[in-house]
């Protein structure tokens, strides 16, 4: 069985590297990259099965990225990919903003290795039983 494929988001090296770490030490391929420009050609393209987006990046946030995304995902059916927002920002702020834009999850950064894993592994289990849940999940939601 392959394993699964995460893509990383951010614009911030040492948060992608950790990241990329992290989740290649827990058994997962990992995507990278250092921007929300360009995002759904990168999609398409590498077919992750979950989006690890940062949301405070230059330029295009991430938010606006995902926005993007879900358009052209509605527009040509396809792009249909858990995302899970990951920011510093204020944990209300983050869990408002993902149930804004649908996300599937949320991760406040900085993040340890093992709430990563067990909100990535959540995520991804939901997604393959296709249970519908409007409910963002977060680190806290994965452990129990």
């Amino acid at each position: 069985m392959n394993a699964q494929t995460i893509m990383v988001v951010d614009d911030d090296l040492m948060v992608r590297r950790l990241l990329e770490r992290f989740l290649t030490n827990g058994g997962y391929r990992v995507v990278v990259a250092a921007s929300g420009f360009g995002l759904s050609g990168r999609v398409r393209e590498n077919q992750p099965d979950l989006l690890l987006l940062d949301v405070n990046m230059p330029g295009l946030r991430g938010d606006a990225a995902l926005s993007v995304l879900q358009q052209l995902g509605q527009r040509f059916n396809s792009l249909d990919v858990p995302v899970v927002f990951h920011s510093g920002m204020d944990a209300s702020e983050l869990e408002h903003l993902a149930r804004r834009h649908g996300a599937a999850g949320f991760l406040r950064k900085p993040a340890g290795r093992e709430q990563l894993l067990q909100l990535v592994d959540s995520v991804l289990d939901q997604a393959s039983s296709k249970v519908d849940s409007h409910e963002p999940r977060s680190h806290a939601d994965a452990r129990g």
